[in-house]
């Protein structure tokens, strides 16, 4: 699997597409394959775990799109939705190949929710946009391989959607929030009391 993977990454790093290629993969997949590259039929009784996707995505080889790669794979994971944060890039850019990937994917059912585009309180310095990242960036995102995806970030952000699914789902809802914890931040200033709604974090 993660063979598979390196080449794709190595592949759009060398400024190809291969976007049949990641296609093909996510979607092999997801499905399951045996030795013989036969279709394996799902187990018959998987037991399923809701999570929120939070990053400060990026296209491959970045390790959160990897990240998002297994999980959408995974049998046991129900993602309830994507949550955008700027980290690395800004979160436009996040926005854009998040709702990329999972395009490429087949998952466009999979909603992408667009968050906090700055620190609470870090602020943009020399240091910051000379050594790390592109996060204080306010420049239109850069085309994902492929183009942008056709569907859009909701109307809804990031934060309003972690604190309305949360509450909808009660100790069940774990975060999986691999980028900046500013969203997460914001939704707990909102709502204190939803600290203690969440499965598991984890960071």
């Amino acid at each position: 699997m993660f063979s598979g993977m390196l080449f794709v990454a190595v592949a759009l790093c060398a400024g190809g597409l291969a976007i049949a290629g990641l296609a093909a993969l996510l979607g092999r997949a997801s499905r399951g394959t045996g030795s013989t590259g036969g279709v394996l039929s799902a187990p018959a009784q998987v037991l399923t775990h809701k999570w929120i996707f939070e990053t400060d995505f990026a296209m491959v080889p970045q390790d959160d799109a990897f990240a998002l790669m297994l999980a959408l794979r995974s049998p046991e994971m129900e993602i309830l939705g994507v949550t955008t944060v700027a980290g690395n890039f800004s979160v436009e850019q996040a926005t854009a190949d998040a709702l990329r990937l999972l395009e490429i994917a087949g998952r466009s059912d999979i909603k992408v929710y667009r968050g906090a585009d700055m620190p609470l309180l870090h602020e943009k310095s020399e240091y910051a946009t000379t050594r790390h990242g592109e996060w204080w960036s306010d420049a239109s995102p850069k085309t994902p391989p492929g183009g942008f995806a056709k569907n859009k970030a909701e109307a809804v952000g990031a934060v309003q959607f972690i604190i309305d699914t949360v509450n909808a789902h009660p100790g069940q809802v774990t975060l999986m929030a691999i980028g900046p914890l500013t969203n997460v931040a914001m939704a707990l200033r909102l709502e204190p009391g939803l600290s203690r709604k969440v499965k598991r974090i984890y960071i």
